[in-house]
């Protein structure tokens, strides 16, 4: 039987169809905010001590994006923005919070002061993932910052820390150089080093879980080796120890010994690491607190 071969003959291609409409755009992302509260323009993170400032500025550090509550849309706007400006506020020794909100499309800087070192005036609330202002919540928390004991000042410093950042936190370290050489303090009791309320660093803190490290420093002798001598670190006491004593007096000879304070800060506000010095009860011991070698030293996270 012959065999039949069936081919198949393509026709032309057709003219192709027209285009789909566009898509819905899409929800505006919400992107972690990118700056840092700073006392320092241009500077989102200064090493110099930053004293009597009368300007608190947020300053791209990550990127120079944030997202702000758009009450009208009812979502976080992302916002591209260039660094901005608000003053201190005329109050002396007072904690403030900082607050971003989305103004004619812009990001633009508020404050709020507290009741006292304590205690918030206006409390701060979680929307849609995010602290806010309690009352308002188009208001995005920035950090919190404190005045000093000059009205409308703040300060930055290695001894007082008191801008503290809700986003992109760094580490920010202490330094003090303790005061007196050659005193003696035998009492079986603490109390603040020299018994000058100087020795000591502060720092303001917007929300509890922040971490401190900071370790005391000082050379002593006794005329008896007693581990009873030793210094510490109070947290914003000048008769509790909240550190362990690392190097403690076990010889006559000349020691130095060191308090250390490792914790996390359960509570907000003002706080103080208290350098703290305490005698055997018997003997006599000579404290040497002062010098390039001594003093407190530490860090946390703002």
């Amino acid at each position: 039987m012959p065999q039949i071969l069936l081919y198949t003959i393509n026709g032309a291609a057709g003219d192709d169809g027209a285009a789909g409409a566009d898509g819905a755009d899409g929800a505006d992302g919400n992107t972690v905010p990118g700056g840092r509260l700073t006392l320092a323009t241009g500077d989102s993170l200064p090493t110099a001590d930053q004293t009597a400032k009368t300007t608190v500025y947020y300053t791209p550090h990550l990127h120079a994006f944030i997202s702000l509550w758009n009450s009208g849309d009812g979502e976080w706007q992302q916002v591209e923005f260039t660094e901005k400006s608000v003053a201190v506020p005329s109050t002396t020794t007072t904690p403030f919070d900082v607050f971003g909100n989305l103004s004619a499309g812009d990001l633009a800087l508020s404050t709020v002061n507290w009741t006292n070192d304590t205690t918030r005036a206006t409390a701060i609330a979680r929307h849609a993932g995010y602290w806010t202002k309690s009352d308002d919540v188009t208001k995005l928390y920035l950090g919190t910052c404190r005045t000093t004991g000059t009205s409308g000042n703040c300060e930055d410093s290695v001894t007082n820390r008191f801008v503290w950042n809700m986003f992109n936190q760094e580490v920010r370290s202490f330094r003090k150089a303790h005061t007196g050489s050659g005193y003696t303090y035998s009492t079986a009791t603490y109390r603040q080093t020299n018994n000058d309320s100087a020795n000591q660093v502060n720092f303001v803190v917007g929300l509890a879980g922040g971490y401190l490290e900071v370790d005391s420093l000082q050379l002593l002798s006794s005329t008896v080796a007693d581990s009873n001598a030793h210094c510490g670190v109070g947290l914003d006491s000048t008769s509790v120890n909240a550190g362990v004593a690392m190097i403690v007096c076990n010889s006559t000879a000349l020691v130095m010994c060191v308090g250390h304070l490792a914790t996390i800060i359960t509570a907000v506000g003002m706080h103080s690491a208290v350098g703290l010095e305490r005698g055997a009860g018997s003997g006599t011991q000579t404290w040497f607190s002062s010098g390039a070698d001594r003093g407190m030293l530490g860090y946390f996270m703002a």
